[in-house]
């Protein structure tokens, strides 16, 4: 473990998760305040540092203004900025021979559950999208698959169609709704449910672990999904899985530097 205090920041498209000290902090994105709340959060993190050195914030980051607005403000805090991503062929716990372009959420939710459990195993993160990836026995990342997320699917259904407007997700036992918000609701949640619930156990299969292969679940809509999934799979939820990965890659490097 490294002896230097560090800080992850997965850094998405509307939001960023800042994970230290085993705890998780979110910036949303607020033309106004978006800085000083980035500053305001690195501050009180930096008052947890019991080390003498500098400290690290590790990053994952899909948005590049959203990442240079973090760099400025981790330099004026005198923190070192270290891309976790540029470590991963050097990370030991799973190899990613032979998969090409996937994002650095999902490398890092598999990175995040392999410091929980030994392969194989299956993450599920729900948010724009939802994506399903898997390991096998062997420790070797066999790819996963990508697709529309619950609040993204809500607001192309409402935005392309006259007449329906936004209504509130949550999850529900099924029957077919009685109103068109019911419907709406139902339609969404439940379809995601039952397309990620045909993936899994399709993944499972190909691993030959069956449905007992551990499952981790992670993201904003994990809410949606965790009483349908624990009934069918073994399932763990994980809300900071890409944090925990991204720190998991920063700790084996500098403690190896």
């Amino acid at each position: 473990m490294s002896n230097r205090m560090i800080i992850a920041a997965d850094i998405g498209n509307s939001r960023t998760k800042i994970f230290a000290a085993g705890a998780a902090r979110v910036v949303e994105y607020n033309k106004e305040n978006t800085e000083k709340n980035i500053e305001k959060i690195l501050k009180e993190i930096c008052r947890l540092n019991r080390f003498s050195a500098v400290p690290i914030l590790a990053f994952s980051s899909v948005n590049p203004p959203m990442l240079d607005l973090f760099s400025a403000v981790a330099t004026s805090l005198e923190i070192e900025m270290f891309d976790a991503l540029t470590s991963i062929p050097n990370f030991p716990l799973i190899s990613f021979d032979n998969i090409t372009g996937m994002g650095s959420d999902r490398i890092f939710g598999l990175i995040g559950a392999r410091t929980r459990a030994l392969p194989p195993f299956i993450t599920t993160d729900c948010g724009t999208a939802v994506t399903i990836n898997a390991v096998d026995k062997a420790g070797k990342c066999i790819g996963g698959v990508i697709f529309i997320g619950f609040q993204t699917q809500l607001a192309a259904l409402t935005e392309k169609t006259a007449n329906l407007h936004t209504v509130p997700l949550f999850w529900e036992e099924f029957s077919p709704g009685i109103n068109t918000e019911q419907a709406i609701r139902r339609g969404i949640v439940h379809s995601i449910i039952g397309g990620t619930v045909h993936i899994i156990k399709s993944i499972a299969r190909k691993t030959g672990e069956g449905v007992d292969i551990p499952v981790f679940l992670t993201g904003g809509g994990a809410e949606f999904m965790r009483e349908d999934m624990r009934r069918r799979f073994n399932v763990t939820e994980c809300p900071n899985l890409v944090c925990e990965g991204i720190v998991s890659v920063a700790e084996h490097c500098f403690a190896s530097a």
